[in-house]
């Protein structure tokens, strides 16, 4: 694992052990019109607006998103490809999937349609839980690059932005990004732009971590937690979020 700032500590919450089997403990609830993955305590003051990766609601994805609201956080996660996410088996090699999986990379190019989204769910979901007073998000693989475009500037929703395998790393980005941030990037991101953005954050607080030996998506949807090496890791990664969220959020 390369760092270009140490996340040191880990959390002072346990975090729960991760199993190859695995019910989700959350519920689906409609909201703005949006199919949403809620868990966590309803009357938690702070919530996590989750970005799943390309694969959507995938057992470990949803696994994850259960550790995070363990520690006591409201963890949403809506439904942003409405049903149709990637497939895994367009990676299998064969003409049809990869011209599936290309049309389908095709779409994310164009932020729009997800920001809009966002800015449709957030005011409804701020309406329902009332209780919260602040917002943090995580986004793994496309949805980095959504937390990282979303964290710029003074009218940011965000109080913290995390990142996991982040597709498009852009060390312009992390110039205009104006919270804390964390970034574990994995060994399918460029070493040198991960370095590079890590380097443009400034003076603000983050972190800044590309874990070498893990596969894009080690934390979400392409984590193999039949692997006992890579669910240690699975683990480890959310315990390192669990603890930057409670140094600054």
């Amino acid at each position: 694992m390369t760092s270009t700032h140490s996340s040191a500590a880990c959390c002072t919450t346990p975090v729960p052990k991760a199993t190859a089997s695995y019910t989700p403990k959350g519920t689906y609830h409609t909201i703005a019109n949006i199919k949403t993955y809620i868990t966590g305590p309803s009357t938690a003051t702070k919530a996590i607006f989750h970005i799943y990766d390309i694969f959507g609601y995938r057992t470990p994805t949803l696994q994850g998103a259960d550790i995070l609201a363990s520690a006591g956080y409201l963890v949403i996660m809506p439904d942003f490809f409405e049903g149709s996410p990637a497939e895994p088996e367009w990676m299998g090699g064969s003409e049809e999937g990869k011209a599936k999986f290309g049309a389908f990379l095709g779409g994310l190019k164009d932020a729009g349609p997800f920001l809009e989204k966002i800015e449709t769910i957030l005011p409804a979901l701020k309406k329902e839980y009332s209780g919260v007073e602040k917002w943090a998000s995580i986004g793994f693989c496309w949805g980095g690059k959504i937390v990282a475009v979303t964290s710029a500037g003074t009218e940011t929703p965000w109080s913290v932005g995390i990142q996991t395998s982040p597709a498009q790393v852009d060390p312009e980005d992390a110039r205009k990004i104006s919270i804390p941030s964390m970034m574990l990037a994995s060994e399918g991101e460029d070493e040198g732009l991960v370095k590079a953005w890590g380097e443009a954050f400034g003076g603000k607080e983050r972190v800044v971590e590309r874990w070498g030996r893990e596969v894009h998506g080690w934390m979400s949807a392409r984590s193999n937690l039949e692997d006992a090496e890579r669910r240690a890791e699975f683990e480890r990664g959310y315990g390192v979020v669990l603890g930057f969220l409670e140094r600054h959020f």
